[in-house]
């Protein structure tokens, strides 16, 4: 859960955070729900803690802003996903299922990575360009 916590979710969907765990507690994370009708179809199962490997996330390291926020990881695919499952862990206090991918080989000469993430990530694509580095940049240590 701590994990899911540490994720930063897209910034338009919450005004306090984008930051799963500082949104703990607030009205803002307890009454969202996602802004289409019909509810996506993940929406009921993770609300019931009905975990399927079909609802995976896809989750990059953060920008600098991110990281500043106190995110680990940034969900790139998965923001509603997130922030439903998230909840009903917390409301429940069930073990976490959730399952995740890292993306660890960006593109930097892409337009989208040049001109809609922040450009500090954007210069400094290199130190994300293998699995290690990544999961070092996420504090997470690789045993051989």
């Amino acid at each position: 859960m701590d994990d899911i916590g540490n994720i930063a979710v897209v910034n338009h969907i919450f005004k306090a955070s984008r930051v799963l765990k500082n949104l703990k507690g607030t009205r803002e994370l307890e009454d969202w729900i996602p802004n289409r009708n019909p509810l996506p179809i993940w929406y009921g199962p993770l609300w019931a803690n009905v975990w399927s490997d079909d609802y995976a996330i896809i989750l990059r390291p953060p920008t600098p802003g991110e990281r500043l926020e106190g995110a680990s990881l940034y969900a790139e695919d998965g923001s509603g996903r997130s922030i439903c499952y998230y909840r009903t862990l917390l409301r429940t206090g069930a073990p976490s299922r959730m399952r995740g991918y890292i993306g660890f080989d960006p593109n930097p000469k892409s337009e989208f990575f040049q001109k809609s993430l922040e450009g500090e990530f954007a210069k400094n694509a290199a130190q994300y360009s293998t699995l290690e580095s990544t999961m070092r940049m996420i504090g997470v240590t690789l045993v051989e």
